[in-house]
């Protein structure tokens, strides 16, 4: 059966070859300057930070209120690098362009540092970049972006990932800032503008994953309120959000987290078993009205999710080394 290949997978290829070649003929040198990282308003917007002249950083925007105000600030491009399939209705009514280059936790590989280039380089400006929270990929990705352009140096760019409040539970990212270089001119203009998409085809699992963060991130704050919906919050219902958990976690048991190329031999489905007790143990504690039992089942449930993170990222890195 023959393979077909993706124009992003063969673009991918090419890169490579660039990679080896282009860097040889054009050497980039990099900068001595410190970064300047500062806190930024943009409304509601969670973390924001500015990070350079017309780059910004912060939490996803959620709803109208949120686009109104990168609209107001003068945000031309938003960036998302999280999983989830970004609001391209919002940004398109309000004139703001989107370009969705996911990625994940455990690292950022040189063709999308390349791409984060290209993007930060020469989509209109003032540019906001986003992962879910604000804290950790998207300052990660603006750091190897910046570092990729030669405005910036990895040591800065690890400076700026402490100044922001990057966990050190991601190894992964402050590894893909340290170890970033500059690229030449040539291999950012390699980059072809349809490698820049509104909407990146991501897997099932990293579909499931940003599902799950966002969920983690209602139910903390349920028990925050001591699982009583919040007035600011009225759409949260504990128990259904403990459920669609659950589910979440059941509709991802068949994944595996590797490649899915025929190419190469498939992963085992993650073993999310032992989550799925815990969800369900969950929604029955918060159905059942048990309020310090849920919040306890809680902090285990993210406990387990912590520590499946640091095995699979600790797998991929060692594969990749």
């Amino acid at each position: 059966m023959a393979y077909r290949i993706s124009s992003i997978q063969m673009t991918t290829f090419v890169l490579t070859i660039l990679f080896l070649v282009l860097p040889l003929l054009t050497p980039p040198v990099g900068p001595e300057s410190k970064t300047n990282v500062q806190r930024h308003e943009i409304g509601e917007l969670r973390l924001v930070h500015r990070v350079g002249p017309e780059l910004f950083t912060g939490g996803s925007p959620q709803g109208d209120a949120d686009y109104e105000s990168l609209r107001d600030a003068g945000i031309r491009t938003v960036i998302s690098v999280d999983g989830s399939r970004p609001d391209l209705e919002r940004a398109r009514v309000r004139g703001i362009r989107y370009v969705h280059l996911p990625i994940g936790y455990d690292g950022i590989g040189s063709p999308f540092a390349v791409r984060l280039a290209r993007a930060i380089r020469d989509l209109p400006g003032p540019i906001y970049l986003h992962c879910h929270h604000g804290r950790h990929r998207a300052p990660a990705a603006a750091a190897v972006g910046l570092v990729g352009l030669g405005r910036l140096n990895p040591k800065d760019g690890i400076q700026m990932l402490e100044i922001v409040g990057t966990s050190h539970d991601y190894p992964g990212l402050y590894a893909a800032v340290g170890n970033s270089r500059p690229f030449s001119a040539a291999l950012i203009d390699a980059v072809p503008a349809g490698e820049l998409p509104e909407v990146a085809t991501v897997s099932d699992l990293t579909t499931g994953m940003a599902d799950v963060d966002r969920l983690h991130d209602q139910l903390r704050l349920l028990a925050a309120n001591d699982w009583v919906v919040p007035k600011n919050h009225v759409d949260l219902v504990p128990a259904v959000e403990a459920g669609i958990l659950t589910e979440r976690f059941r509709g991802m048991s068949h994944l595996a987290p590797g490649s899915s190329s025929s190419s190469e031999p498939a992963d085992p489905p993650l073993d999310f078993r032992r989550t799925i007790e815990l969800t369900t143990a969950l929604e029955s504690a918060v159905r059942g009205g048990r309020a310090s039992e849920a919040t306890s089942i809680l902090g285990s449930i993210t406990s387990e999710c912590r520590a499946c993170h640091r095995i699979h990222r600790d797998q991929k890195r060692r594969a990749q080394n």
